[in-house]
């Protein structure tokens, strides 16, 4: 049985935290690969009601960057619930990319294309951290950290 609002720890990691919901996590967990000096946390949010407050709470506090993915809409689904959470508790220095559907009309197409072209797959999530603010700083002390 699975408690309501407790999510999973899918990926220890110590630079990024992603944080997500579906089948999408399996592109999170590739994307992850890519990257040899960064540690990605990695976790199952399972329920967007009620949310992990503790799990946000304590993601707050440690992580720069922090990812949600979902393949529901972004405008609110996961990704606004984080945010709004952060900013309930006044969260500070955190950037947050919100990954998911956006707020326009998809075209039909295969899911694997629709993915590619949401930025919902591997390359889209590794792209979305290669050009987050946080990026460049993390890159380095996380090379700093592996080399002393």
């Amino acid at each position: 049985v699975l408690p309501i609002g407790v999510s999973e720890v899918l990926q220890n990691g110590d630079d990024v935290a992603i944080i997500g919901v579906g089948p999408v996590l399996y592109q999170a967990i590739e994307a992850a690969k890519y990257f040899n000096n960064l540690s990605i946390k990695i976790i199952n949010a399972r329920y967007v009601k009620p949310l992990d407050r503790e799990m946000l709470t304590r993601v707050a506090a440690r992580y720069q960057l922090v990812i949600t993915l979902e393949e529901g809409t972004v405008m609110g689904g996961l990704g606004s619930a984080v945010a709004e959470f952060f900013a309930a508790c006044k969260a500070k220095n955190i950037e947050l990319i919100r990954l998911g559907v956006p707020d326009y009309f998809i075209r039909h197409g295969s899911k694997d294309v629709l993915m590619r072209e949401i930025g919902l797959d591997k390359e889209g999530i590794i792209k979305a951290i290669e050009n987050s603010a946080a990026f460049p700083k993390m890159n380095k002390s996380s090379f700093l950290k592996k080399i002393l």
